[in-house]
């Protein structure tokens, strides 16, 4: 009776541990560092500048940079902190993500500015424009997609143009380790109680 309750109990842990490993986890990513430290990759999503502007190779890919025109805590597309920018500040997730939202400071007006999302073989998935005046400052922005591999901030038809991303919000589907050991510990303990009772038997 007490392995039937045992067994009963492992298979309980084993299915709820399943049932986490398939939902979904919203993370937010914040860039509480000093003015001008480079960023590389923050747990899953990775940082870096492309694009360079007016064709100038030293800005055409690099490491991005906290602080943009001296506001801290926020992600720019320069690394100096002033012109030139890249034209694109890229957003790289090692495992795909769904439901991203941002917030995001428009320093200046530029009408063909879009954020945009993109797929397996970098297909697009969505945009959405940021250069309107209300996109000046502090505003939140949502762009669609699930399975988005790659996340980028573009200047669309110009380069001298310089932004600040205060934060980036999505959900994924990765459990997190303890899940997995949860999971593999509930399935391993089912499977050392059913051998037992084979041996018995036998």
């Amino acid at each position: 009776m007490i392995r039937k309750i045992l067994l009963a109990g492992a298979s309980a842990m084993a299915f709820s541990a399943l049932v986490s490993a398939t939902s979904v986890d919203a993370t937010t990513i914040t860039f509480p560092f000093p003015n001008g430290t480079p960023i590389t990759t923050i747990g899953i999503a990775t940082f870096s500048l492309q694009d360079g502007a007016y064709g100038n190779p030293a800005y055409a890919a690099g490491p991005a940079v906290t602080g943009s025109f001296g506001a801290y805590g926020q992600l720019g597309n320069s690394q100096t902190g002033g012109y030139p920018t890249a034209s694109i500040l890229d957003v790289a997730f090692s495992s795909p993500v769904s439901n991203i939202s941002f917030t995001f400071d428009n320093f200046g007006t530029n009408y063909a500015s879009f954020a945009a999302t993109y797929g397996a073989g970098h297909a697009l998935l969505a945009s959405t424009g940021l250069g309107d005046s209300g996109c000046s400052s502090g505003c939140s922005r949502s762009v669609g997609g699930s399975g988005v591999t790659d996340l980028q901030f573009n200047n669309g038809e110009f380069g001298n143009w310089e932004f600040g991303v205060s934060s980036i919000t999505y959900t994924s589907a990765v459990p997190e380790p303890s899940t997995w050991a949860m999971l593999l510990g509930g399935f391993g303990f089912i499977g050392y109680v059913l051998r037992r009772r084979v041996l018995r038997a036998a």
